[in-house]
């Protein structure tokens, strides 16, 4: 994955655009599996956030490292919101099939 120079951000999209992309693929091949998808990335995001909230209590990090770990742990956060608002959508799509 290629990121951008400047926030070093992934540059052909984010985590969550390629989970779209793929997920999207998916629906046709395993009706109804999309719901166990998510959950497990939502899953998976979590422990990515306790990762990140570990590294940060230990004091032993540069003030440099421990800003870009908090602006990381932030937009981990956010896809995960983001993860959830999907997740909900697709059990209320399942539900009124």
């Amino acid at each position: 994955m290629e990121l951008n120079r400047e926030d070093n951000e992934p540059a052909d999209g984010t985590v969550l655009g390629l989970l779209r992309r793929l997920t999207q693929n998916l629906k046709s091949l395993l009706p109804g599996a999309e719901a166990r998808m998510l959950v497990e990335v939502e899953n998976g995001e979590t422990s990515l956030r306790a990762a990140y909230l570990e590294a940060l209590q230990q004091n032993s990090a540069s003030p440099q490292l421990r800003d870009k770990l908090h602006r990381q742990q932030a937009h981990v956060a956010r896809a995960q919101a983001e993860l959830r608002s999907l997740l909900t959508h697709t059990r209320l799509t399942i539900a009124g099939r």
